[in-house]
């Protein structure tokens, strides 16, 4: 249940809810106060607008996946690859790569090539479970894998971690002690690591997905684009906080 209402909650949060929010604020305090009405409607419009230009979300997005490179090589002593799921979703034609995110598909590209670079025995373990009747995460990257050449018996799953904290423990239980590269989006590696950490693991770093270095058209005027960096951002340091509050 606290997974859940905290995913609610935190959504609440996210650039559009919380100006469809604060909208309906404004017209509801019309009937009683004129200035609070339009202080409301000033602010819910201010906030829109922070968030679907680039300012904001860029510099914050650039804060997180600034943190760590890009990993070209495995290091010879690793040899195993931890990829964290990124999000799934029903599809209307089921398969591994229109079902998967998009943070999941680049987090599984990126950890076949370290793969197929390495050129000597690893293992993939592949983490997510289902959230709110989701496709099971951990199952699509398999598949997803052995299409892109992995084969079957190189490939753990965990099937039942819901959220990166549970995939921090799952992955301790999993392989104890030993080393492991971890693949997943460049700005949810900072909160991921930190997570790892408090496990008592020190995974090699290995970012994906990299994102605030992409500039859609007419870059300086409000866009989608940046609303949906926003809510990746919004969830990161959302994340990182509540993180922080359970080690006390």
């Amino acid at each position: 249940m606290p997974f859940y209402f905290m995913k609610f909650m935190s959504s609440l949060l996210y650039p559009l809810p919380l100006f469809f929010i604060l909208l309906a604020l404004a017209a509801l305090s019309l009937f009683y106060s004129r200035i609070a009405s339009l202080t409301l409607l000033i602010f819910s419009i201010s906030w829109l607008a922070l968030w679907s230009t680039p300012f904001l979300p860029q510099y914050l997005l650039n804060k997180l996946e600034s943190q760590h490179s890009p990993l070209t090589k495995l290091p010879d002593d690793i040899n195993t690859i931890v990829i964290l799921g990124g999000g799934a979703h029903t599809a209307s034609t089921p398969s591994p790569f229109t079902e998967l995110s998009r943070a999941s598909v680049a987090r599984i590209v990126s950890a076949v090539r370290l793969y197929q670079q390495a050129r000597r025995p690893i293992t993939l373990v592949v983490s997510g479970g289902s959230v709110l009747g989701s496709p099971i995460e951990a199952e699509l990257l398999e598949q997803a894998a052995i299409t892109l050449g992995i084969p079957k018996e190189h490939i753990i799953t965990d099937d039942v971690s819901k959220n990166t904290a549970a995939q921090a423990i799952m992955i301790k239980k999993l392989l104890k002690n030993n080393r492991f590269a971890l693949v997943t989006s460049a700005s949810h590696l900072p909160r991921a690591l930190w997570l790892f950490d408090q496990q008592g693991l020190s995974p090699i770093a290995a970012p994906s997905d990299f994102i605030a270095q992409i500039h859609p058209r007419f870059y300086y005027l409000p866009q989608a684009a940046y609303l949906q960096r926003s809510r990746i951002v919004i969830h990161e340091y959302l994340g990182l906080f509540w993180a922080y509050l359970h080690q006390f």
